[in-house]
């Protein structure tokens, strides 16, 4: 039997490198300034909670395969040191510095994600915050983000099916895994 701890989450903006600050930027056009201060603020309690949480239900990481949000397959060994670059780019992370604290305690990471489906995704950012410096008006910056966001679906649903079959290929029997996704994924309705 093999055991995949499920835990949905919300990417801070501290771990999205480059894109980081455009989403901010969009968040604060759209929402405010202090709520988009808010939002911050929860992200970071919600990471202490997943942290929590996580110690308590896995115990051991030793041989925890670790699949997360927007990690490229490849073999392990690249896997890691991309990981090793991004977190060298976003040390604040919380995703990224709580991998590194399984991967310390014996967990391996594992590549999760099609590279041209996170591409997209990220693509797709860019173009609202492109499309955010371009208009004045807030209704057609929210008009656009929805239809983005329509798209993105779009590319979830691909990534999620993609990364469904990753775990079912690459998880054996008897190991355990922990899912690190975004809320907006629905990754475990894919896995057999």
């Amino acid at each position: 039997m093999r055991t995949l701890y499920y835990v949905p989450m919300i990417h801070s903006d501290k771990e999205l490198g480059g894109l980081g600050p455009i989403i901010k930027t969009v968040r604060e056009k759209v929402y405010g300034k202090s709520t988009s201060d808010h939002d911050e603020r929860a992200i970071e309690n919600l990471w202490e909670r997943i942290r929590l949480w996580v110690h308590q239900a896995v115990k051991d990481a030793q041989g925890l395969v670790i699949y997360q949000d927007g990690m490229p397959t490849g073999p392990r060994d690249k896997v890691r040191q991309l990981f090793d670059l991004l977190l060298a780019e976003c040390p604040q992370g919380p995703l990224f510095q709580f991998t590194k604290e399984l991967i310390d305690m014996g967990a391996v990471l594992e590549g999760t994600e099609d590279i041209n489906l996170v591409i997209k995704r990220a693509t797709i950012y860019r173009e609202i915050y492109q499309a955010t410096e371009k208009c004045q008006n807030l209704n057609d910056i929210q008009n656009f983000i929805l239809k983005k966001v329509e798209e993105e679906d779009e590319l979830i649903l691909q990534a999620d099916r993609f990364i469904a079959k990753r775990i079912n290929e690459t998880l054996p029997e008897g190991g355990r895994g922990i899912l690190f996704m975004g809320y907006r994924h629905k990754v475990v309705e894919e896995i057999i």
